[in-house]
Parts: structure tokens; sequence; C-alpha cells
């Protein structure tokens, strides 16, 4: 049995620095990934933020890994694929008077084998950009992913979505739903083909929309509905 390295739940002078650590998923390489929760208040927040190890490196990743990372995230670290890719859910805005919505993301982490060809050098995505095609009538627009919880070597990942049977009021990743959402099961199977359009935000400010603009490859398959992006 081996600690890892970096994330001591105190420091040198004997002051705790984290309420515990979990280690939560290892991949074939030895990637290990988990939780560290936080002992002292950030940003409002016992902020639970995610470590990746590899051998005697680990990273807690903050806002220079990405941007779905902000001072005082709260995040889980659910599964990460031989292919350096790691899914769980974060928080999609930053306040501290309530409870902090989340949603699902995936995350490109070190030497990511599709970080340049399909996910085009952007680390963090929120879920719910790769499965937007901008129709707001369309069968993608009645989800919203709320969690990942497993992914595969494929890329396929599996999740709990936010499912509005009549379709979201519009595409962006706060609007409302017209009927009482409720959650349900789905997979997601990756589509390498198309453009990603990332959901806009309305209404609710907030700290960041889970990922810059770009062009990649990723399609999703949401229930066995198989969509393209616009070419």
């Amino acid at each position: 049995m081996t600690l890892i390295p970096n994330i001591d739940v105190r420091n040198g002078n004997n002051e705790l620095i984290y309420s515990y650590t979990v280690a939560t998923d290892i991949n074939d390489t030895g990637v290990v990934v988990g939780v560290a929760k936080n002992y002292n208040l950030q940003n409002g927040s016992y902020a639970e933020n995610i470590f990746v190890n590899k051998d005697n490196n680990t990273t807690v990743l903050q806002s220079s890994q990405s941007n779905l990372f902000f001072y005082g995230y709260n995040a889980t670290a659910a599964s990460i694929n031989n292919n350096n890719e790691l899914v769980g859910k974060v928080d999609i805005e930053n306040v501290q008077d309530r409870s902090r919505k989340q949603r699902g993301y995936i995350y490109l982490n070190d030497d990511a084998q599709y970080l340049a060809t399909t996910f085009d050098n952007t680390r963090g995505w929120l879920l719910d950009d790769l499965t937007n095609d901008g129709n707001v009538n369309g069968e993608a627009n009645k989800y919203r992913i709320a969690e990942a919880f497993d992914i595969n070597n494929n890329g396929d990942i599996s999740a709990s979505a936010f499912y509005c049977a009549s379709g979201y009021s519009s595409t962006a990743q706060n609007s409302l739903c017209r009927e009482n959402e409720q959650l349900v099961a789905v997979k997601l199977t990756r589509n390498n083909s198309g453009d990603i359009t990332p959901r806009s935000e309305i209404n609710e400010p907030v700290q960041r929309s889970g990922a810059s603009f770009g062009l990649a490859g990723l399609g999703l398959l949401v229930l066995g509905g198989l969509w393209r992006r616009k070419k």
C-alpha cells in the first residue's frame, strides 16, 4: 500500500489542508484519479477538488488545467479510461447563497490520445456542449447531462440526464423545461464527425460554460437517437 504523494492531509506544520482524500479510479497505465476535500473555505465552499496521479506526480486540477475548475469548485472523478479521458460531474456556477448546479464533464489529462484530433486541444468540456446540435426542436434538446459515471476505451459514457419530454425552452445550458424534468439513464456513444456547438447561458450569471469555443469532431448518442452536427 502506498500513499498518493503531494496531497497530504496535513502540511509540514501539522496544519490541516484537507478533511480527506479519496482515490476513485485507476486505468491500465496506473493513472489514479480522486478527490481532495479542502479543510478551509474556498470561495464560500469546502471544495472537493479533483486530483490526478501518476507515479510520484500528483496534480490537483485548477483553472490552469481547464476553466471547468474555477477557484472553489466541487467535482467528482468517477472514471478514467486508458486514453486518459476522465469523467464525472462538476459545478457549473459560482454562487455562495444556495447549492450549486452541477453537470457531467469530460477532461482530457496529460497526453490524452484524442486531445488534438477530436477535442481541438481543449481539455475540459461539459457533456452538454458535446450533445448540442443547436436545434431547439431536436431530440438532443430534450436532455441535459447530469452526471457521468463511467467511460470505456472507445469513449462511450454511462451517465444520467435530466429529461424534458417536450424539449427545453432553448438550447442554452440553463434553459427551462416546459414540464416536469425526469432523471433518466443514458448512454453516450462517440461519433467523430461534426462540430461542437457550446451551449450559451441565459438568465443566471455563471462562472463559465465549461470550455472555450472551437471546432472538434465529437458527437454523442443519447438513448439510441443518433444525430450529426452541421458541417
